[in-house]
């Protein structure tokens, strides 16, 4: 059977592939035929060339179409494809990755997602959180599947240093919805606590106007530094670590593919009482707060996270493994439709 991922991989010109993208179309291409190749159209051109012969899509980030050149026009280009798709009996499958959309919702972003818990088979989440809204709003199957991880093959890990440099590591793209801003400010008002802290915050920042506001609450006891950090240095700056932390304050995360390689280069986590850090601490692989003055008392903590469960948890939750899941899913899902035709 053919399957179509949606958004399909851009040409080398066009951008920087999105590693989940990458990772599920490879996966999954032990069990369908999926358009590996980058996308000779642009975006939903290219879906809609393909709607006529897949006998699968799988849609991921559909919201972000609202936030696109043309918005309304290409709206009503999906709306298309997916009556389309609906009058071809094709299996759809939709990943939720966000609860809301990290920029915000609007009309736009609400009738995307009005259409695709009314066409959708099957919904794949990432958290129980995400599972518990969604199976709100629509009548297709929903399962939560953790974010799978990609193992990450480094050199001379036996060498890094173990002595503890800092408390927290910081790192990922630097945006609003990740709540540094606050956490900063957080500690620039609980100076009694917080002015022994060792930070570190490592990141690309393309808002210079948030960047600007991070700024004003840089303290001497933290280290910022504007750049993207690749896994061999990252791997590094973690040995050095007590805690990475994911001050996140947005309700829109569900899970976070930082969260994941994080995780699989044996970090010791703490990030906020929602989404997967939620699903994580309860089997015991990380911690939560429910607010930032919950930081003091679980750094006192640090000895509690079981390294052997993280690495259990992440040798079960591959890609191959993820893909395993969902094309079990699908083809159950297939088997269902055909029965009603």
């Amino acid at each position: 059977m053919k399957a179509y991922f949606y958004p399909p991989l851009f040409r080398k010109t066009k951008g920087v592939h999105n590693p989940y993208s990458k990772n599920f179309i490879s996966s999954l291409s032990k069990h369908y035929k999926v358009n590996s190749k980058p996308a000779k159209t642009v975006g939903l051109l290219d879906l809609f060339c393909a709607c006529f012969s897949t006998d699968i899509v799988i849609l991921n980030w559909v919201d972000n179409i609202a936030f696109k050149k043309m918005a309304y026009f290409q709206y009503i280009l999906f709306n298309i494809i997916l009556k389309i798709l609906v009058m071809r009996n094709v299996c759809v499958v939709w990943v939720l990755h966000n609860i809301h959309p990290h920029k915000g919702e609007n009309a736009l972003t609400n009738k995307i997602n009005n259409l695709m818990c009314k066409y959708s088979d099957l919904v794949i989440v990432h958290s129980s959180e995400a599972k518990n809204y969604i199976s709100r709003h629509t009548k297709a199957q929903v399962c939560f599947l953790h974010h799978p991880i990609e193992p990450i093959a480094l050199d001379n890990q036996d060498s890094f240093n173990s002595c503890i440099t800092f408390d927290f590591l910081i790192w990922g793209s630097i945006e609003p919805y990740k709540g540094i801003l606050e956490f900063l400010q957080f500690c620039s008002n609980n100076k009694k606590v917080t002015a022994d802290w060792r930070i570190k915050i490592v990141g690309l920042c393309k808002d210079k106007a948030y960047e600007e506001e991070v700024k004003k609450y840089i303290s001497p006891n933290v280290i910022y530094e504007n750049r993207k950090i690749e896994f061999q240095e990252l791997a590094k700056e973690i040995s050095l670590s007590q805690f990475v932390l994911f001050p996140y304050t947005s309700s829109s995360v569900s899970s976070s593919g930082a969260l994941m390689d994080s995780l699989a280069l044996g970090a010791k986590i703490i990030g906020p009482s929602k989404g997967a850090f939620k699903d994580l601490a309860k089997n015991g692989i990380c911690f939560v707060y429910e607010s930032l003055e919950d930081l003091p008392n679980l750094k006192k903590r640090f000895s509690e996270i079981n390294k052997t469960e993280i690495q259990f948890f992440v040798h079960k939750h591959s890609w191959d493994d993820f893909a395993n899941n969902v094309s079990g899913l699908i083809n159950t899902s297939i088997n269902e439709k055909s029965k009603h035709e």
